[in-house]
């Protein structure tokens, strides 16, 4: 949280708190006595706040600042002098402190005595400015409350400066300090101030009006100080104490409210006194309430007291991580001097401090070395010889030489192993040089500069390996869809084989009932030929016999009988004709029933001869169909088998290729193996880095020209299935060609 943020909160809390408190003996109804005896109250939170908080708040803010202030220029002169000053140092109380004491004593009677003077003058020229009037008993009584409500919300502004003051020096603890501080003091002092003025006999109204200014004052002039004050302002307040003096201050307007006008205003004595009782002076009980009223602050006061008077060793020390501690002798550093005292040493880095003896007991039961001890010097280890020696008196001495200091310095361990123990830590410390320093910050750079040319070689690596990686997982994808074309084209190729043997079969089937309708139409030719012979002959027959029938006709013309009248005795023939007559008459009917029979064989002839034809025209249809399909087939035989071929030598060009990608895939896992244990690998050569360069360029030339292109596109599965469609479809040969047989069967039958 910044410092805005902070005094802003604090304000708001102040104000609302400040207003509560003063709201209390408004929210009650008071009788004359209880009102009088919460006014005596009051007026002893007034007095025991003005003397028990503010005045010492203010003058251990001053101590506080000073002593700080001292604490660390003495530690600059620790360290601008780390030679003879800081070897040599036994330092006790200084005359600069003591100078700085008798200010301080300034610094608090004057602001005390000009916080007091203030608020007289402030009195005084409103009493001037009242006392005008007709009235100066009213006068009076309007003054004392108008200068009770002013000298409080002056001492307010004062508390608010003071908040603002201590929130200008960034310091959080000094804020909650300043803000307990006012807090415990400013609620008893609204209770107070609210109490006096119903007292008074002031209107609510007005009195809470009154409150509302003095609850506003502090947070207002907190707020204004705070943004009013530059930076350098802010160092100026913290090295003049701003934060004292303007508590001490404000405790001086905070006396004179509380003692010229709250206290005899409630005890009936004093000028300004309008009670009845007039010298009547403060009952038992009224006494027992102003002295409870004093003694409250002390018992607020007490808890934050006790928090605030704890060790703080968190800012005020240094945590005990040390190389090593304890107690050895020191010889005085005067030329033939032969003193020698026991001190309580230090390792902490590349320095050796030194205290007092009794400091080793704080520094065992806290863990933490005191940074301002009243005797102490610290000694610079870095280049500095140290060697064991011999001292009378003292076998197990260590002689310390620094180029830096005047003179050597001597030390004494009570044993040899402790000895030595101090003589190696104080070798190791001794390292830490600024050269070192500067040497190990050089090596850390190159370090650096290394590391991050082997992180960004390492990336690069890791880089081509993830393309690597995709590449090979790329290939294993081809690699599949490579293996499921293999399978489908085996199932094709088991397909073609099928149909090339069912095409086979019905070929077969073909050429069989080929052969039989060729055999039909030999038969059908030999039958078409003999019936032409019966033709003829028949044709030669009917001829002869209508020759024969003429020249029975003309004989019996010669004899004089009709035809009509012959076939009317041929209907009804005549006893009475003669036997030669008769016979003509005779061989004349057998040969018009020989002719009948010729005719009616001479029709079926025919009959038959026009059957012979349809089936003839029906077997050569049959022969030119089968001719055709039998063409067909062979073309399909034929493209099956290069369709055949094609597949068989794509699928062995796949399985080379296969082999290939196989092949690669297993150098490129190696390659990828190689390079994986080069980058695992701590120890780098030359020769291996140009190993792994070659694996990898050999991969990405590789891959580079195994995906340049395809190596072939898939093949088509479509072709081979409209041909093995197309060859499925013999199977009309089958039923015409047994339509074909049942129709021969029948001709052969008839």
């Amino acid at each position: 949280m910044d410092d805005f943020s902070s005094i802003s909160l604090l304000s708001l809390a102040m104000l609302v708190g400040c207003y509560i408190a003063g709201t209390i003996p408004l929210a009650v109804n008071f009788s004359e006595e209880k009102l009088k005896l919460v006014t005596v109250l009051g007026a002893g939170l007034l007095c025991g706040t003005a003397l028990a908080v503010i005045i010492p708040e203010g003058v251990h803010a001053l101590y506080e600042e000073v002593l700080e202030a001292g604490h660390h220029a003495h530690g600059q002169a620790e360290v601008s002098a780390p030679d003879q000053k800081a070897i040599n140092s036994e330092v006790g109380p200084s005359h600069d402190h003591a100078h700085s004491h008798e200010e301080l004593h300034a610094f608090i009677g004057f602001s005390l005595v000009l916080g007091f003077v203030f608020m007289l003058l402030v009195d005084q020229i409103g009493s001037s400015h009242l006392h005008s009037g007709d009235d100066p008993e009213a006068a009076r009584a309007a003054t004392s409350k108008i200068t009770t409500t002013l000298g409080l919300v002056v001492h307010a502004a004062a508390d608010g400066v003071a908040l603002g003051a201590a929130a200008s020096t960034s310091q959080t603890s000094v804020q909650l300090i300043v803000f307990v501080a006012i807090m415990l003091h400013k609620a008893p002092a609204a209770f107070g101030l609210v109490s006096f003025l119903m007292h008074a006999g002031l209107e609510r109204n007005r009195i809470r009006k009154h409150l509302l200014v003095f609850a506003l004052a502090a947070p207002v002039l907190a707020m204004i100080t705070f943004l009013g004050l530059s930076q350098s302002s802010k160092e100026a307040l913290s090295n003049v104490n701003a934060t004292g003096v303007a508590m001490l201050f404000s405790a001086g307007t905070f006396l004179y409210v509380a003692t010229v006008h709250v206290l005899p205003e409630v005890g009936g004595t004093g000028g300004h006194s309008h009670s009845a009782g007039g010298g009547k002076g403060l009952s038992k009980v009224e006494v027992l309430a102003l002295v409870i009223g004093c003694l409250i602050p002390l018992l607020l006061l007490f808890p934050s007291r006790i928090s605030m008077e704890q060790p703080d060793f968190t800012s005020a020390d240094i945590s005990s991580k040390v190389q090593l501690h304890g107690v050895l002798w020191k010889k005085s550093s005067g030329r033939q001097s032969a003193k020698w005292a026991r001190r309580f040493f230090i390792i902490k880095d590349s320095f050796l401090l030194y205290y007092a003896e009794n400091e080793k007991r704080n520094f065992e039961a806290n863990r933490y070395f005191n940074i301002h001890p009243k005797a102490s010097g610290v000694i610079p280890l870095g280049g500095c010889v140290v060697e064991p020696k011999e001292e009378q008196g003292m076998p197990y001495a260590i002689l310390l030489n620094h180029g830096d200091c005047n003179g050597d310095i001597v030390l004494a361990a009570e044993s040899e192993s402790e000895q030595s123990q101090w003589i190696d830590m104080l070798e190791d410390s001794g390292k830490v040089t600024w050269k070192n320093a500067q040497l190990g910050e050089a090596m850390i750079e190159s370090l650096e500069a290394q590391g991050l040319q082997l992180a960004k070689e390492k990336q690069e690596y890791l880089d081509k390996l993830m393309e690597e990686t995709e590449e090979l997982s790329l290939q294993r994808e081809q690699k599949a869809e490579l293996e499921r074309v293999n399978q489908v084209l085996e199932e094709e190729k088991q397909r073609f084989e099928d149909v090339l043997m069912e095409l086979r079969a019905e070929q077969e089937q073909i050429k069989r009932d080929l052969d039989e309708t060729t055999q039909c139409m030999k038969g059908v030719e030999s039958e078409k030929e003999r019936l032409n012979r019966l033709t003829s002959r028949l044709q030669q027959s009917l001829e002869e016999l209508s020759k024969e029938k003429q020249r029975t006709l003309d004989m019996l013309r010669k004899k004089g009988i009709d035809r009509k009248d012959l076939e009317d005795q041929a209907s009804a023939p005549d006893p009475k004709c003669p036997k030669a007559q008769e016979q003509l008459q005779g061989n004349l009917r057998n040969i018009e029933e020989h002719m009948m029979c010729i005719l009616c064989e001479k029709k079926q002839a025919e009959e038959r001869m026009k059957e012979n034809e349809q089936r003839a025209h029906v077997l050569q249809e049959e022969r030119e169909f089968y001719s055709t399909q039998a063409q067909a087939l062979q073309k399909s035989l034929t493209q099956l088998t290069a369709d055949k071929q094609q597949a068989e030598a794509e699928l062995k060009a796949e399985m080379e290729s296969r082999a290939e990608i196989e092949h690669r895939l297993k150098m490129a896992e190696e390659a990828l193996r190689n390079l994986e244990q080069g980058l695992n690998c701590l120890e780098r050569s030359r020769e291996r880095d140009e190993r792994m360069i070659g694996d990898v360029s050999h991969l990405r030339r590789k891959h580079s020209l195994s995906f340049t292109g395809p190596h072939g596109e898939t093949p088509s599965l479509e072709d081979p299935k409209e041909s093995t469609w197309c060859l499925t479809s013999g199977t009309c040969f089958r039923q015409n060609s047994k339509a074909c047989k049942a129709i021969s069967t029948a001709q052969s039958e008839d």
